[in-house]
């Protein structure tokens, strides 16, 4: 399989499924920006993409002390354009709601369908679900 590459998954078993979602969009959302995924079997966690070559993880090269010129344009263009297009600016609406019930579940344990453990455990807790912090002067949802 010449100039293919593959990966399979390093930590929890989910994290292929989510990194082939995650690709397969933004090849989507911005063309010839990732690496094109050739193919994904869930039940091996693999992930068959192309090739990149020469490559090297742009981690490593910031670490070395390399600068990428172009970089920050790159980036900018990549998070303006995957934001956008994977909006409901963009996107109809039942498409983006299937992408975050899809990614909505990413912290949660496998085979466990009622959320994230972090929003479980704040349920748990009593506390209302909120993006905003906590509310005033310690004050609880009515039970």
């Amino acid at each position: 399989m010449s100039g293919l590459s593959a990966t399979a998954g390093r930590c929890r078993s989910t994290e292929p499924f989510y990194e082939n979602h995650a690709l397969v969009r933004q090849a989507r959302r911005d063309p010839g920006a990732v690496p094109e995924v050739y193919h994904f079997d869930e039940t091996q966690a693999l992930i068959v993409m192309e090739f990149l070559s020469p490559h090297k993880i742009l981690r490593r090269k910031l670490i070395d002390g390399e600068t990428v010129g172009g970089l920050g344009g790159f980036l900018g263009r990549f998070c303006a354009r995957t934001a956008f297009r994977g909006s409901e600016l963009s996107m109809k609406s039942a498409d983006k709601k299937a992408d975050v019930g899809l990614f909505f579940g990413q912290c949660r344990d496998p085979g466990d369908h009622r959320g994230s453990g972090l929003h479980r455990s704040i349920l748990r807790r009593g506390d209302e679900p909120s993006h905003r912090g906590p509310r005033p002067g310690g004050v609880r949802p009515a039970q």
